[in-house]
C-alpha cells in the first residue's frame, strides 16, 4: 500500500520549482524585509506540515497534487500541468546507482535534507542558466556541502548526459582518479577509446569529453589534496595535477560543469572566479535556527532521551575543526584565538593592535585572507568574526593549550599565555564577564584539579611572574596582566606582591586593594583602574538600588552598583545646571530617576 501511494504522488518539475521559488523570494523582499521565511512561516502560510514543505522543496520525495496546489496558492500562483510530474518509481538514490548515465556510487545518503532553498536557486542558476564551467561549494567541515551537492545533482541530472560523483576523502592520486572518471565517461557515452597513459593525455581526453558532451562532474572533499600550513588553497606536494585539472576546466571553454566541495578555496578558483569567467564559488553559512531544529527532528537525535547522541555529534564537529586547526600557521592560530577572545566582530587594525610582536602585526592581513579561504572566519563589511560553534571550540582549545603550557615541563615555552590576554580589561563589561566565564574560570578549574590546591597554584603563578622579570617587555607580552587577572579571580590578597619592572597589559585593577603592592617601574598598557573621583557634593541611589548617581564640580556621573562601571556622564558648566535633565536624551527611566533623586538632595549640605 505504501508503494502505491508513493507512485500516485507528484514532484515539481524544474520549471515549477523555479516558479514557486521565485515567488517566495519576491515575497521575502517585499513582505519580510528581505529576510528568508522560516519553515514555520511557510507552514502557516501554505497550511502544510513542515515535512511536506521539505519534500516539496527537495523534489526528491513525491507529495499529493493538492499539497502543491496549496503551496502555489499561498503565493498567488496557479499550479499548471507543466509545473509537476510523476517520478519514475521508485525515485531514490539506490536506483540512480544502477542508471548507466549516472555514477553516484560514492555519494553520501541525502535522505535527511533541510533548508538551503536559496543556495539551491543560486547554484541551479549558475549551473543551468549561466552554464558555469567550474563551481565551488565552500564551508567548514560538517556544514552540509556534500549533502547540498548531492541534492543539486539529483535535481539537475536530467539536464546532463552523464553525471559522475567522486570523493577525494582518501586523497587518491590525480592520475588514478582521472582514469576512474574517464572509464565511466567513455563507457556511458559509448565511446570505444583507449585511455592515454600519461597525465597530460588523460587530462586532454577528459577535456574532449567535457567539450563534446554535457557532463556534470562532482568532486567532493577537495581540501584533502590541499597542503596543510603555508599558503591556503595550495595543492600538496605530489597532488599538483589537481591544480592543473581545475585550471584547465576553468579556463578552457566547454559545455559541462565541474562542481567541487571543499573546506578551503583552491587557489585556482581564487584566480579564475569572476562575473563573466564561468567560475563561481558559494560560501555556505549555518542553517537558521528553524531549519536546524527541523534537521534535528528529522534525525531524531536531540530528544530528551538522546542527549548522549547529541554530545557525540558535537564531538564529531570538534574533530572536524581540530583537523582544520592542524593546517593553520602560527599567525593564523593567533588570529583565531584573538577572535574567540574578542567575541565581537573586529577590524584589521584592532587585531593588529592585539598582537604583541611586529612580525605578527605585519602578517595579520595575509592570515585573515587565508582564514577566509579556509572558511574558518567570516566577514561583515570591514569586520571579521567567528561563527558561534567555531568560537566556542576555539575558546576551549585556547584554554587547553594555555593549561598545557602552565603545567608542562619547565622547558616548555610559554607561547599563548604570552601572546594572548585571557581577559581584555578594555572590552565592554559584558564581554569581559563572558571572558571570565568561558576562559578564565575553566582554566583555573583545570589547573586546580591538576595541581591539587590553590596555594600550589598561586606559587606556580608567582614562579611564572618571576621568570618574566628577565624577559624584554615585548617578549613578556601579556604574561604580567594574565597572572594579575588570574590572582584577582582567585581572590588572592596581593599585599607584598612584586610586579615591579614588568609590563602589565590588559589588567583589570578595579576593586583591587593595591596597598602594599610593589608596582615600582611597572609599565601599564590598556589596563583598567579604580576610578579616582573628585570631591563629591551629593549622591543618590535609584529606587531599585542598581544605579548610583554622584555629583561633583564637573557634573553628574551614573554608576552601575554591581560592577562599579560608569555608564553615563553629564558635564555641566556650573553645579546646579545639571539638575534640569528634561532636555537630556538617551536615559532610561531608572537612570532618569537616579539623576532626579540626585537633584533632590543637591546642595543640601
Amino acid at each position: 500500500m505504501k508503494q502505491n501511494r508513493r507512485i500516485r504522488g507528484v514532484v515539481l518539475t524544474l520549471k515549477g520549482w523555479d516558479k514557486l521559488q521565485t515567488s517566495i523570494t519576491q515575497a521575502e523582499l517585499t513582505e519580510n524585509a528581505q529576510n528568508g521565511f522560516t519553515l514555520e512561516e511557510l507552514s502557516s502560510r501554505m497550511a502544510l506540515s513542515l515535512h511536506t514543505i521539505s519534500r516539496i522543496q527537495g523534489r526528491l520525495e513525491p507529495v499529493d497534487k493538492s499539497s502543491l496546489q496549496s503551496a502555489f496558492a499561498a503565493f498567488g500562483l496557479e499550479l499548471c500541468n507543466h509545473d509537476y510530474t510523476r517520478p519514475s518509481p521508485p525515485d531514490d538514490l539506490e536506483v540512480r546507482h544502477a542508471c548507466p548515465e549516472y555514477d553516484w556510487t560514492e555519494a553520501p545518503d541525502v535522505s535527511v535534507f533541510c533548508g538551503r532553498s536559496l543556495e539551491l536557486v543560486q547554484l541551479r542558476q549558475w549551473v543551468l542558466e549561466e552554464r558555469c564551467r567550474l563551481v565551488a561549494l565552500l564551508g567548514i567541515g560538517g556544514i552540509g556541502k556534500s549533502t547540498l551537492a548531492v541534492n543539486l545533482g539529483l535535481q539537475v541530472q536530467a539536464e546532463f548526459e552523464v553525471v559522475v560523483w567522486r570523493s577525494l576523502q582518501n586523497a587518491p592520486p590525480v592520475e588514478e582518479n582521472l582514469t576512474s572518471i574517464l572509464q565511466f565517461l567513455l563507457w556511458a557515452l559509448r565511446l570505444d577509446i583507449v585511455i592515454p597513459e600519461s597525465f597530460d593525455g588523460k587530462l586532454s581526453k577528459l577535456m574532449e569529453c567535457l567539450q563534446s558532451n554535457r557532463c556534470l562532474l562532482i568532486l567532493d572533499n577537495v581540501e584533502t589534496i590541499l597542503s596543510s600550513g603555508g599558503q591556503a588553497g595550495q595543492c600538496r606536494p605530489g597532488y599538483e595535477g589537481y591544480g592543473q585539472l581545475l585550471k584547465r576546466v576553468g579556463e578552457v571553454p566547454h559545455q559541462s560543469c565541474v562542481l567541487l566541495t571543499s573546506r578551503e578555496k583552491p587557489k585556482e578558483i581564487t584566480l579564475l572566479e569572476g562575473e563573466r569567467t564561468g567560475v563561481k564559488s558559494l560560501p555556505l553559512k549555518g542553517l537558521n535556527p528553524t531549519e536546524g531544529q527541523e534537521l534535528f527532528l528529522q534525525k531524531e537525535e536531540f530528544t530528551g532521551m538522546k542527549l548522549e547522541q547529541g554530545a557525540l555529534i558535537f564531538e564529531d564537529i570538534c574533530d572536524l575543526l581540530e583537523c582544520q586547526f592542524q593546517r593553520l600557521s602560527v599567525v593564523e592560530e593567533e588570529v583565531m584565538y584573538w577572535l574567540a577572545i574578542n567575541r565581537e566582530p573586529v577590524s584589521f587594525a584592532e587585531l593588529a593592535e592585539d598582537m604583541v610582536t611586529s612580525a605578527s602585526k605585519r602578517l595579520v592581513p595575509s592570515a585573515i585572507k587565508s582564514l577566509l579561504q579556509r572558511s574558518l572566519i567570516e566577514k561583515n563589511d570591514e569586520y571579521f568574526f567567528l561563527q558561534p560553534v567555531v568560537m566556542e571550540y576555539t575558546a576551549q582549545r585556547l584554554v587547553e593549550q594555555v593549561f598545557q603550557e602552565l603545567v608542562g615541563e619547565k622547558s616548555v615555552h610559554l607561547h599563548l599565555f604570552q601572546t594572548h590576554a585571557l581577559i581584555k580589561a578594555t572590552a565592554k563589561n559584558y564581554i569581559r564577564e563572558t571572558q571570565k566565564q568561558l576562559i578564565v574560570q575553566p582554566l583555573l578549574e583545570k589547573l586546580l584539579l591538576e595541581i591539587g590546591s590553590q596555594q600550589k597554584l598561586v606559587v606556580l603563578l608567582q614562579d611564572v611572574l618571576s621568570q618574566q622579570k628577565h624577559q624584554a617587555p615585548i617578549l613578556a607580552g601579556y604574561v604580567g596582566g594574565n597572572v594579575l587577572n588570574l590572582l584577582k579571580h582567585l581572590q588572592v590578597n596581593l599585599q607584598e606582591y612584586d610586579f615591579s619592572n614588568l609590563t602589565i597589559r590588559q589588567a583589570d585593577l578595579q576593586r583591587i586593594n593595591s596597598a602594599g603592592v610593589n608596582f615600582q617601574n611597572t609599565a601599564f598598557d590598556k589596563s583598567l583602574f579604580a576610578t579616582s573621583l573628585k570631591s563629591i557634593f551629593s549622591l543618590a541611589l535609584s529606587p531599585d538600588g542598581k544605579l548610583l548617581a554622584t555629583g561633583d564640580l564637573d557634573g553628574q556621573m551614573l554608576w552601575d552598583v554591581e560592577t562599579g562601571e560608569c555608564i553615563k556622564t553629564l558635564k555641566v558648566d556650573r553645579l546646579y545646571e545639571g539638575m534640569n535633565i528634561r532636555g537630556v536624551t538617551g536615559l532610561t527611566a531608572a537612570q532618569r530617576s537616579a539623576l532626579l533623586a540626585l537633584g533632590a538632595v543637591e546642595g543640601m549640605g
